[in-house]
């Protein structure tokens, strides 16, 4: 029996690479470490391959008219494609090359393509474009002149956000190239990267014991990709591969979801911990801290927060700050979620509206700064 399965894995194997040779006999292949291919986020380098395990990890590139196709793999995982700015088509990868584009007008285009689903719905795979015989990949669009990252939860991981959860649709109704951090970053004209995992927090997983001795926001913001477990051979991520100016950090609903117990002094060191990480890593960046959504996380919570960003500016780090959303300032209101906790896209961008000037003002202040110097 075993053997029969094995030879069907391996027959189905066959088919796909000779189905995958037979279509791209008469294209013009570049693989994944072409200079004019662009990627934003958190990506691993091996030859001829890029490989990412976040949401909202993108790639921009340039290419001639035709059809242009994508060696992508990595099942289960949702990315979106727009040629030229134009409506984003959102498709699964499969084991074969995906059709990104069909029929392009003859001319210089621009795709960009964005995966969705947050990291712990696996690995994603990609080793390059295939264009029509003749044709040819161009320089994508350059990087922006800032870069942010997002840390968080399954708010900044976009999750529910393009609908109701219903027990079976999780990844269907997760977007998060639509969370607030990617709205966010466009609205300030910068790349962006996320790195957020649903239930996660800085000492409580959302449904986890106590004491939680889970991957919490520390541990998995030092890794390239998520992982379940900690271990000493998950990939450590160099913040210097992808340096940004600011870390917009999102956390604490999910430390405050078990009704039985709300954490203290455990949430402090957790949440500090984390800003040592992420200040470790980022030595010269701003580190932004918001409020936990939603407000019925409490004004403690937010106190505790406020308090210790206080107490580590007075120590010395004044590239620290923190954002309340609460106190009567209330970011969002209950119809800006799709249930008691997740913004829809159009909460996430009322939220991503709330936060440009704050956000744009920190940024600005750094920046005349550094001319002053």
């Amino acid at each position: 029996m075993m053997k029969r399965i094995y030879a069907k894995v391996i027959l189905g194997t066959l088919f796909c690479v000779l189905t995958m040779i037979s279509s791209c006999a008469d294209a013009a292949r570049y693989d994944a470490d072409a200079p004019e291919i662009l990627y934003f986020g958190r990506w691993e380098e091996d030859e001829g391959v890029r490989r990412c395990g976040r949401g909202a990890t993108y790639i921009r590139a340039g290419f001639t008219g035709g059809t242009l196709r994508a060696a992508l793999e990595g099942g289960a995982i949702r990315w979106h494609v727009s040629i030229d700015g134009g409506t984003p088509r959102r498709f699964y990868t499969t084991g074969r090359e995906t059709v990104l584009a069909e029929n392009v007008p003859s001319g210089k285009h621009q795709v960009l393509l964005v995966r969705e689903t947050e990291g712990q719905a696996g690995i994603s795979t990609f080793r390059g474009f295939y264009l029509d015989d003749g044709e040819s990949l161009l320089p994508g669009e350059g990087a922006k002149s800032r870069r942010l990252e997002f840390v968080g939860d399954s708010i900044s991981a976009g999750s529910a956000n393009m609908g109701r959860y219903t027990g079976k649709n999780f990844y269907e109704v997760e977007n998060g190239d639509m969370a607030y951090g990617p709205q966010l970053a466009r609205m300030l004209g910068a790349d962006y990267s996320v790195v957020a995992k649903s239930g996660e927090g800085v000492c409580h997983n959302y449904a986890g014991g106590w004491p939680d001795d889970g991957v919490h926001t520390a541990d998995s913001y030092q890794w390239t990709f998520y992982h379940k477990e900690k271990s000493p051979d998950n990939a450590k991520w160099d913040a210097e591969r992808f340096p940004v100016d600011a870390v917009m950090i999102l956390v604490g609903t999910n430390d405050f979801s078990d009704n039985q117990r709300k954490p203290g002094e455990e949430f402090e060191a957790g949440y500090e911990r984390l800003l040592n990480v992420v200040r470790e890593m980022n030595p010269e960046a701003e580190i932004i801290c918001l409020e936990p959504l939603p407000a019925s996380c409490g004004a403690m919570t937010r106190g505790r927060i406020e308090n210790l960003v206080a107490r580590r500016i007075e120590s010395g780090d004044d590239r620290l700050h923190f954002i309340p959303m609460g106190k009567g300032n209330e970011a969002l209101s209950g119809e800006d979620f799709t249930d008691n906790t997740h913004p829809t896209a159009k909460g996430a961008e009322k939220l991503a509206l709330y936060l440009k000037d704050k956000v744009a003002a920190i940024l600005d202040a750094r920046g005349t700064e550094e001319e002053a110097a």
